[in-house]
């Protein structure tokens, strides 16, 4: 595989049900069978599925591969550290999914050498990552080990299914992202991270609920909620004095959302599958706002007299906007097939 320089997209799969997965799980060969699928520096795309072993050999990772630039390991559920891909000084994307053996991400995933303040072999981690996702990583509890300096591109960050997620790294580690998706994870801490301008947060709980009173999003313009068991939110100008857009959608329990009066910046409000969600006033900044599957909401607004100039659309079933999702992060699975 070394040899062969004109290979720049590569996917390296282990098919389980070919093997009896019993003797395989305990098989430090597979290390071995990895190593000598070491390819060329030229490659430019990674994909690792369904890898038995229980650690990552050498080359994954390694900053000889200066033209890589996007990287996904999937399924390989054996393994209870990730490798040192902070090295990869082009790489551009990285997903990371279903990795059930790992709990803990520390500082061995964005460098093999320790943190040193008398080092000067230490090197920014991650020098060109503008986009990060973990996903279905089932048994992960904490990630620390970022040091102020790493992660200076990063853009995107999509934490999916990881509903024992507590630790995270605080601002101003990361200080460059801007968009950040929360989907049906544990209550990380990012509260801190002031340089959000986007933010959806899926399946929020009551506790949830009541961390963002404790934020502060200072530039945070476009903010997307999913409730799932929490049935009050209450939402502050001094927590979100920059929001713009504000969605809440697929929230059955939820009931009241206080403190939307007071939201001094926002023109555009969608509320789509929230049938038991009453209506508490909107500020006079509003310029329009969408209604789908929300009887009491919307009863409520047309009530108001004095709202009579905002601009009311109705919006397109959110089942499609569901699926159009489901369809783009198929594509996110399938981009290095």
């Amino acid at each position: 595989m070394k040899t062969k320089k004109y290979i720049d997209s590569l996917k390296l799969e282990w098919y389980e049900d070919t093997f009896d997965l019993s003797e395989f799980k305990k098989d430090e060969k597979q290390a071995e069978w990895l190593e000598y699928l070491e390819p060329h520096v030229n490659l430019k795309t990674l994909k690792i599925m369904n890898y038995l072993g229980v650690r990552f050999v050498g080359w994954v990772g390694a900053s000889s591969f200066t033209k890589l630039k996007i990287l996904s390991l999937q399924s390989c559920k054996n393994c209870n550290k990730l490798p040192p891909l902070g090295q990869l000084p082009s790489l551009e994307e990285l997903k990371i999914c279903r990795m059930d053996g790992v709990q803990h991400v520390g500082r061995e995933f964005c460098s093999m050498l320790m943190a040193s303040p008398s080092s000067s072999q230490n090197k920014i981690a991650f020098p060109s990552l503008k986009r990060l996702i973990f996903s279905n990583m089932t048994n992960w509890k904490a990630w620390d080990g970022v040091e102020i300096g790493d992660f200076p591109s990063l853009h995107y960050i999509r934490i999916s299914v990881c509903p024992r997620l507590i630790k995270f790294p605080q601002w101003p580690f990361m200080s460059s992202v801007k968009e950040m998706e929360l989907d049906y994870s544990g209550v990380p801490d990012v509260s801190n991270f002031h340089s959000l301008t986007n933010l959806t947060i899926a399946f929020m709980s009551q506790e949830y609920s009541k961390w963002m009173s404790r934020c502060y999003f200072p530039m945070l313009q476009h903010l997307r909620l999913s409730f799932g068991s929490a049935e009050s939110v209450h939402l502050s100008q001094k927590v979100l004095p920059s929001l713009k857009t504000l969605g809440i959608h697929d929230s059955e329990e939820l009931r009241v959302v206080t403190g939307l009066k007071n939201l001094t910046s926002l023109n555009s409000l969608i509320i789509e599958a929230c049938p038991n969600l009453e209506f508490k006033g909107l500020p006079a900044t509003l310029k329009q706002v969408k209604f789908n599957r929300c009887p009491l909401f919307e009863k409520g607004f047309k009530e108001q007299q004095h709202m009579r100039n905002v601009l009311m659309i109705e919006a397109h079933n959110s089942d499609d906007e569901e699926e159009e999702k489901e369809e783009m992060d198929g594509e996110d699975d399938d981009n290095m097939d």
